[in-house]
């Protein structure tokens, strides 16, 4: 009995991980996955977010101290599971994509949260002007 169990509610954590990746490609999908036809990137998309349902969905459970065999566990895991996937991936993709043509060290210095120098033009500096404080009331001396 215990397997047909695991085997119902792995069955359970994929369909759930199907929709709940499905839901979130009909609202954004990388440009990556524009390229392919509707039907390949819903391929790519699904299989991603079923395989990671199915093989991340009972440790989930057992983490958080939830029965990996109940259907309602399955299902609420299985779901957030498939979307925190796609959105996971989708996210990858997109950075990969805006930085294909820099240079792994530009990238590197992108992720520290370091901008690279800008190259300064060759035009001298202006320099500041010079304000003059006026005196305010109290500061007269009589």
């Amino acid at each position: 009995m215990e397997v047909v169990s695991f085997i119902v509610a792995k069955i359970y954590y994929g369909i759930s991980a199907l929709f709940g990746g499905l839901v979130l490609s009909f609202f954004w999908k990388p440009e990556r996955f524009k390229q392919y036809t509707p039907v390949a990137a819903g391929a790519i998309i699904g299989g991603i977010s079923v395989g990671s349902g199915v093989i991340f969905g009972g440790a989930l459970a057992i983490y958080l101290g939830m029965n990996p065999n109940d259907a309602n566990t399955a299902l609420a895991l299985g779901g957030a599971i498939g979307i925190s996937a796609v959105a996971i991936i989708s996210w990858v993709a997109n950075f990969f994509d805006k930085r294909q043509g820099k240079d792994i060290l530009e990238v590197a210095q992108e992720i520290r949260g370091k901008a690279p120098a800008p190259v300064a033009p060759d035009v001298p500096a202006v320099p500041a002007k010079k304000t003059v404080r006026r005196k305010r009331a109290g500061e007269y001396k009589l």
